[in-house]
Protein backbone atom coordinates (compact mmCIF):
# COMPACT_ATOMS: atom_id res chain seq x y z
CA UNK A 1 0.00 0.00 0.00
CA UNK A 2 2.67 2.05 0.72
CA UNK A 3 4.65 1.50 -2.08
CA UNK A 4 1.29 2.65 -4.41
CA UNK A 5 0.80 5.23 -2.57
CA UNK A 6 4.41 6.74 -3.86
CA UNK A 7 3.80 5.70 -7.41
CA UNK A 8 0.87 6.50 -7.31
CA UNK A 9 0.83 10.31 -9.13
CA UNK A 10 -3.23 11.12 -9.53
CA UNK A 11 -4.21 14.17 -8.59
CA UNK A 12 -5.21 13.52 -5.01
CA UNK A 13 -2.36 11.63 -4.16
CA UNK A 14 -0.44 14.47 -5.55
CA UNK A 15 -2.18 16.97 -3.49
CA UNK A 16 -1.47 14.68 -0.50
CA UNK A 17 1.84 14.73 -0.81
CA UNK A 18 2.08 18.63 -0.98
CA UNK A 19 0.64 18.63 2.03
CA UNK A 20 3.35 16.06 3.93
CA UNK A 21 5.60 18.29 2.42
CA UNK A 22 4.09 21.38 4.08
CA UNK A 23 3.78 19.59 7.27
CA UNK A 24 7.31 18.21 7.80
CA UNK A 25 8.48 21.74 6.77
CA UNK A 26 6.72 22.94 9.85
CA UNK A 27 7.78 20.51 11.98
CA UNK A 28 11.21 21.28 10.64
CA UNK A 29 10.90 25.21 11.65
CA UNK A 30 9.90 23.74 14.99
CA UNK A 31 12.30 21.08 15.87
CA UNK A 32 15.08 23.58 14.78
CA UNK A 33 14.03 26.41 16.85
CA UNK A 34 13.57 24.55 19.83
CA UNK A 35 16.94 22.87 18.97
CA UNK A 36 18.68 25.99 18.86
CA UNK A 37 17.36 27.32 22.16
CA UNK A 38 19.29 25.16 23.81
CA UNK A 39 22.53 26.23 22.76
CA UNK A 40 24.21 23.24 21.63
CA UNK A 41 23.08 23.43 18.16
CA UNK A 42 23.17 25.90 14.95
CA UNK A 43 21.81 26.10 12.38
CA UNK A 44 23.19 24.13 9.08
CA UNK A 45 21.18 25.48 6.54
CA UNK A 46 23.48 28.80 5.29
CA UNK A 47 20.18 30.35 3.95
CA UNK A 48 18.29 30.18 7.20
CA UNK A 49 21.28 30.93 9.01
CA UNK A 50 20.32 34.38 9.77
CA UNK A 51 16.46 34.42 9.65
CA UNK A 52 16.62 31.57 12.60
CA UNK A 53 17.98 34.24 14.86
CA UNK A 54 14.03 35.74 14.31
CA UNK A 55 11.71 33.53 15.76
CA UNK A 56 8.32 35.57 13.77
CA UNK A 57 10.70 35.87 10.59
CA UNK A 58 11.46 32.17 10.86
CA UNK A 59 8.00 31.24 10.93
CA UNK A 60 6.67 33.71 8.29
CA UNK A 61 9.51 32.37 5.81
CA UNK A 62 9.12 28.33 6.53
CA UNK A 63 5.24 28.75 7.20
CA UNK A 64 3.66 31.22 4.98
CA UNK A 65 5.79 31.28 2.10
CA UNK A 66 5.90 27.35 1.47
CA UNK A 67 2.07 27.21 1.98
CA UNK A 68 1.55 29.90 -1.09
CA UNK A 69 3.92 28.12 -3.08
CA UNK A 70 2.50 24.48 -1.83
CA UNK A 71 -0.71 25.89 -3.23
CA UNK A 72 -0.04 27.08 -6.46
CA UNK A 73 1.31 23.79 -6.83
CA UNK A 74 -2.03 22.24 -6.43
CA UNK A 75 -3.69 24.29 -8.25
CA UNK A 76 -1.29 23.96 -11.08
CA UNK A 77 -1.02 20.58 -11.17
CA UNK A 78 -4.83 20.22 -11.69
CA UNK A 79 -4.19 21.26 -14.96
CA UNK A 80 -1.46 18.83 -16.00
CA UNK A 81 -1.23 16.25 -18.29
CA UNK A 82 0.13 12.38 -17.25
CA UNK A 83 3.21 12.72 -18.37
CA UNK A 84 3.63 15.87 -16.08
CA UNK A 85 1.96 14.56 -12.93
CA UNK A 86 4.71 11.73 -13.32
CA UNK A 87 7.34 14.04 -13.33
CA UNK A 88 5.91 15.74 -10.63
CA UNK A 89 5.32 13.01 -8.97
CA UNK A 90 9.72 12.17 -8.88
CA UNK A 91 9.84 15.83 -7.55
CA UNK A 92 7.61 15.45 -4.87
CA UNK A 93 8.25 12.14 -3.43
CA UNK A 94 12.28 13.61 -3.33
CA UNK A 95 11.56 16.77 -1.54
CA UNK A 96 9.59 14.34 0.84
CA UNK A 97 12.67 11.95 0.89
CA UNK A 98 13.79 14.96 1.83
CA UNK A 99 12.03 16.31 4.71
CA UNK A 100 11.72 12.96 6.16
CA UNK A 101 15.34 12.64 6.70
CA UNK A 102 15.66 15.93 7.62
CA UNK A 103 12.91 15.63 10.78
CA UNK A 104 14.43 12.00 11.55
CA UNK A 105 17.72 14.05 12.10
CA UNK A 106 16.07 16.37 14.33
CA UNK A 107 14.37 13.64 16.58
CA UNK A 108 17.73 12.08 16.94
CA UNK A 109 19.43 15.53 17.62
CA UNK A 110 16.38 15.51 20.36
CA UNK A 111 16.89 12.61 21.83
CA UNK A 112 20.52 12.72 22.34
CA UNK A 113 19.96 16.26 23.91
CA UNK A 114 17.61 14.93 26.40
CA UNK A 115 19.78 11.89 27.54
Amino acid sequence: MLVRFFTGYDLLRLRIKLALIYLLNLSDIIFTLVLLNTGLYMEANIIMRNIVEDNSLSLAVKAIMPFVLILILAIRIQKADERQKKISNIVINGCLLYYVLINVSHIIWSILYLV
